[in-house]
């Protein structure tokens, strides 16, 4: 029954109808079609739900192995930072070589990555809506996301290294 006015106030009177066509007519339930679509999407949006979180906590890790990473390169290379700011290098080149060396990990992780998931992009075929499974977009997306987080955890380390004395740095070796 199509209506403009509150389909559960309706409820009575289409029983009503439904019982005076057939007296042998059981109504168990009346339930709109909006109710109905949602038990039916229910699965599909919590798959949806786990998926996101899953792929969250996955950039997440991400971005905590590239700052690790990057946080024990400038760390061991203390040495090299300081002798290139005593040779006349500024904070700048500094932090652009070490943001440098964070896209170059991230754009390797994304080349892996892209493979692996061109490789297996049917699996998922049946989860997606309106998306084909290696989609230019949705590919182009998730890189350009994983290269800011890259940058974004590459830069307290690039901070770090822009700030090293070369004097300290120089004196510890």
């Amino acid at each position: 029954v199509r209506t403009a006015a509150d389909p559960k106030g309706l409820a009575a009177s289409i029983r009503g109808l439904l019982r005076s066509l057939n007296r042998n007519a059981m109504v168990a339930s009346i339930s709109t079609m909006e109710q109905v679509l949602d038990v039916q999407r229910a699965g599909r949006r919590f798959q949806t739900w786990l998926v996101s979180v899953f792929s969250g906590l996955a950039l997440l890790l991400a971005a905590l192995g590239v700052f690790a990473i990057m946080h024990y390169s400038v760390a061991a290379r203390t040495g090299e930072i300081g002798i290139r700011m005593a040779l006349g290098a500024d904070s700048r080149t500094i932090a652009l070589l070490v943001l440098k060396d964070g896209a170059r990990l991230a754009l390797l992780g994304i080349l892996i990555g892209t493979l692996g998931a061109l490789w297996s992009a049917n699996a998922i075929a049946g989860m997606l809506y309106l998306v084909k499974p290696a989609d230019p977009v949705a590919f182009g997306a998730a890189a350009l996301t994983l290269v800011l987080v890259a940058l974004l955890a590459s830069y307290l380390p690039a901070l770090r290294a822009a700030h090293v004395d070369p004097m300290v740095a120089l004196r510890s070796e």
